[in-house]
C-alpha cells in the first residue's frame, strides 16, 4: 500500500528522487502515480510551487489529478490513467489556450506536459514533470508554438490527439511528448489486465451471492435490510454491478430479511428524558436494559449515554442500556462551631462557608438565662463536610416576652399536647385539638399543625394528636421507588419507599412533600442513607389532592418525584 490508502501494482524509479508507481484507488480508479523524494528548504519551495500550477489546472477543469498531496515525509501526484476516467466537460473554448497561459506564468511550457482530450471534450493535462525538461546541459525544451486547433479524429475509438502547429526546431519536444504518452498507455494496460468486473449477483440467494463473488476473486460481506422481498434475497451490491475492481476487494452485499428479524439501526435517545427514551425505544422494537445513574451537568432524569450507540444495527428486541444522569455533584464545604455565638456573628461564619444567609432557618426557644440572640444549637455538626445546599438550622435563645411577640408560628410537631399548649401559650397563641389519631407507627403526640412552622402567627394553632391505642395496619413495602397509601378516618396516610442505587451509601437525604396549592413540608431532613439503601416512611395529612415527594441527596434530587392521589 502505498500512503496507507492505494494498492500498487507496479512500481518503476524514473530518477534518484522521482518513482512511477502504477496503482489503484480504493474506489478502483486506476492511477499512476509521481512520488518525490525532496531534500531540504529549497525543494519544498519548489514543490509547492509546482503544486500552486497543477492546482491552478485542477480548479479550471484541465488537470485529470486525482490526489495531490505535500505534507512531511510525502509529495505526490495521483495522476487519472487515459482511458479510466474521461475529463468532465468544461464550457467555453480554447481549452489550449488557457493550459498554455497557466504554464506559462510559472515558466512551463505546452511541451512539458501529456495532453490528451475525448472526443469533443476539452483536453486534460495527464502528466507534468515536477521540474522543466533539461536537455544539452541548462537548455530547455523548445517552445511550442501556440495551437491552432484541437483534432476531432479518434484514435482507437477512444482519444483525440492534439495537433498544433510547431516550430522547425520542436521536433525534440515530440519525441519527449511520444515517450511520456508510451509510458502511460503501458502503465493503463498493465493496470487493465489485473481488473475484475463486480458480477451481477442480484436476485440470488445471498449464500449462492456470496460464492459467486468468491469465485470470481472478491470478498463478500452480508448486510440485512428490512424488506418485502423473500428472505435471502440479494437486492443491490456496493460497490455497484459492473464496476472494474482489482480482485481482494470487498464487495456490500445487501439481501432482504422481514421486518422484526433483520438488525434494525438503534434509535438515538441520549439527550432525551428517561420515559421519552424507554417509549422511542420500545416504539422501534427494543427493550430498555440496565439503567444505571451518574452525576453529569445534564438535568436530572436526562439520558446522557446509551449502549449500543445510536445507529449501531442491532437485532430488533435486543436491550439497550441507559446512563442517566443525576444531575451536578453538589460542592462540598464545612461549618465551624457556631454554638455559643451571637446570631449574627454565626450568620456571617455561615455566609464565610457557602451558605445563603437567607436560607439558613431560625428557630427561637427560651433562653433559660442565656443572652438573646446567642446561638444554641446546630443542625450540621461542626468541621463535616457537607453540601453547600445543605438546610442550615440555628436554635437561638430568645426571651419569653420576644417569643410572645414573634412572628412566626413555633414548631409543635412531636411534642406531647401539654408541652405544645405551654409552648404555645408563651407565644400567645392558644392550641385546638382539631383531629386526633391513632396509630402505633407515629410518636403520640403532635404530628401535624396549622399553621405549619414559621407561618405568620394567627390567634391559634390547630393540631392532630396521635393516640396510639390502635393496633398497627400493615403496609405495602414495595422493592423499588413507589408511594402507597391508606386512610383513617379524616387522616390521609401516604406510604414512601425508596430503593436507592450504588454509591448513595453514606449521603445525607432529604425529603420534602408538595400539598395541593404549592405548600411545602419537610418529611425527613438530613438522615444518613444506610448500607441497605433503602429509604421509607409514612406521611400523614387531612389536606386534600395529590401529595409529590421529592428525595434530594447531599442537596441534589434524586430520581423523579413521586406523586399520589389518596
Amino acid at each position: 500500500m502505498l500512503d496507507g490508502k492505494y494498492e500498487i501494482t507496479s512500481e518503476r524509479e524514473l530518477s534518484s528522487r522521482e518513482t512511477l508507481f502504477g496503482a489503484t484507488a480504493p474506489d478502483g480508479t486506476a492511477l499512476h502515480i509521481c512520488w518525490y523524494d525532496l531534500s531540504g528548504a529549497e525543494d519544498e519551495r519548489r514543490f509547492e510551487r509546482y503544486r500552486t500550477l497543477l492546482r491552478q489546472l485542477r480548479r479550471e477543469g484541465y488537470a485529470a489529478i486525482y490526489d495531490l498531496v505535500a505534507r512531511p515525509g510525502a509529495h505526490y501526484v495521483a495522476w487519472r490513467v487515459p482511458g479510466e476516467v474521461g475529463a468532465a466537460p468544461v464550457t467555453g473554448e480554447g481549452g489550449l489556450e488557457v493550459i498554455e497561459t497557466l504554464l506559462a506564468a510559472h515558466g512551463r511550457t505546452l511541451s512539458e506536459a501529456c495532453i490528451c482530450a475525448r472526443p469533443n471534450t476539452p483536453p486534460q493535462v495527464y502528466a507534468l514533470a515536477f521540474e522543466s525538461a533539461q536537455v544539452s546541459g541548462s537548455q530547455t525544451l523548445p517552445e511550442v508554438g501556440v495551437p491552432t486547433a484541437v483534432s476531432a479524429e479518434a484514435v482507437d475509438n477512444l482519444w483525440t490527439t492534439v495537433r498544433v502547429t510547431l516550430r522547425p526546431w520542436a521536433l525534440g519536444g515530440i519525441f519527449a511528448l511520444t515517450g511520456v504518452l508510451l509510458l502511460l498507455f503501458s502503465a493503463q494496460r498493465s493496470l487493465q489486465n489485473g481488473l475484475v468486473n463486480v458480477p451481477d449477483v442480484r436476485g440470488q440467494e445471498v449464500n449462492h451471492a456470496l460464492q459467486r463473488l468468491y469465485e470470481t476473486g472478491f470478498k463478500g460481506a452480508p448486510v440485512a435490510l428490512t424488506s418485502a422481498r423473500p428472505a435471502g434475497e440479494v437486492l443491490e451490491v456496493n460497490p455497484p454491478v459492473g464496476t472494474s475492481l482489482r480482485p481482494g476487494r470487498t464487495i456490500s452485499v445487501r439481501y432482504a430479511l422481514p421486518a422484526g428479524r433483520a438488525p434494525e439501526p438503534v434509535p438515538a435517545v441520549t439527550g432525551t428524558a428517561l420515559k421519552s427514551a424507554e417509549a422511542a425505544l420500545l416504539k422501534a422494537g427494543f427493550s430498555v436494559g440496565d439503567v444505571a445513574r451518574s452525576y453529569s451537568a445534564a438535568g436530572v432524569g436526562t439520558v446522557i449515554a446509551q449502549t449500543p450507540a445510536a445507529d449501531s444495527l442491532t437485532a430488533q428486541g435486543g436491550r439497550v442500556g441507559l446512563l442517566v444522569s443525576d444531575g451536578p455533584r453538589g460542592a462540598l464545604t464545612f461549618l465551624p462551631e457556631l454554638t455559643g455565638l451571637a446570631l449574627e456573628d454565626a450568620l456571617s461564619l455561615a455566609e464565610a462557608s457557602g451558605f445563603v444567609r437567607e436560607a439558613v432557618r431560625r428557630e427561637r426557644t427560651p433562653g433559660n438565662g442565656v443572652a438573646a440572640g446567642t446561638v444554641l444549637a446546630q443542625n450540621i455538626a461542626p468541621f463535616v463536610r457537607v453540601p453547600v445546599k445543605a438546610q442550615l438550622r440555628l436554635t437561638v435563645a430568645e426571651s419569653r416576652e420576644v417569643l410572645a411577640q414573634g412572628s412566626g408560628t413555633p414548631d409543635l410537631v412531636g411534642l406531647s399536647l401539654g408541652e405544645a399548649q405551654r409552648r404555645a401559650r408563651e407565644a400567645g397563641l392558644s392550641v385546638t385539638v382539631t383531629r386526633s389519631v391513632s396509630t402505633t407507627e407515629l410518636p403520640d403526640g403532635v404530628v401535624l399543625q396549622r399553621p405549619v412552622p414559621g407561618a405568620p402567627v394567627e390567634s391559634g394553632v390547630g393540631v392532630t394528636v396521635n393516640e396510639p391505642n390502635a393496633p398497627p395496619v400493615a403496609l405495602h413495602s414495595p422493592a423499588q421507588a413507589s408511594v402507597t397509601t391508606e386512610t383513617t378516618g379524616a387522616v390521609r396516610r401516604a406510604r414512601y419507599v425508596w430503593q436507592l442505587g450504588e454509591g448513595t451509601e453514606g449521603q445525607l437525604a432529604s425529603i420534602t412533600v408538595e400539598l395541593e396549592g404549592g405548600a411545602r413540608e419537610t418529611v425527613m431532613q438530613g438522615r444518613r442513607v444506610g448500607a441497605d439503601k433503602r429509604l421509607e416512611g409514612t406521611y400523614l395529612t387531612t389536606a386534600s389532592g395529590p401529595l409529590t415527594f421529592r428525595l434530594t441527596l447531599d442537596g441534589t434530587l434524586y430520581g423523579a418525584p413521586l406523586t399520589t392521589q389518596p
